[in-house]
């Protein structure tokens, strides 16, 4: 079965390099759900964040992204997921949520990235 778990985790890593960015998601939320015991669950659930913003849809991104975090909370992704659910909280105009998520980014050593993520946020409104 472990063997049919790294095929699985294979053939979505294929997808997401072929830019079959909404298949890869699938694949790998599927993978999550099938084998979250697995080495590669934490990187699946991270690239299934990643293909869904590389397809466009940055809110089921962000979701993904926030369920990424709740699941791996030490996760090696977190400043990313982070940022992609922050991203999606910016283009609701929720800017309370885009700060609290990347808190521990934009504090004593500003990360650029979190920063960035936050510009239209810190532009004064016209």
């Amino acid at each position: 079965a472990e063997t049919d778990g790294v095929a699985a985790y294979t053939a979505a890593m294929g997808l997401l390099r072929g830019g079959r960015n909404e298949e890869a998601a699938s694949a790998f939320h599927a993978f999550v759900l099938s084998e979250p015991g697995a080495p590669q669950a934490e990187d699946a659930s991270f690239l299934e964040a990643v293909a869904l913003a590389r397809a466009g849809r940055s809110d089921a991104a962000a979701l993904a992204a926030e369920h990424h975090l709740a699941g791996f909370s030490r996760s090696f992704h977190r400043r990313e997921a982070a940022i992609l659910v922050a991203r999606a909280a910016v283009e609701r105009g929720d800017c309370g949520k885009a700060r609290a998520v990347l808190a521990p980014w934009t504090g004593d050593k500003p990360d650029p990235e979190a920063h960035a993520a936050l510009r239209s946020c810190d532009e004064p409104p016209r």
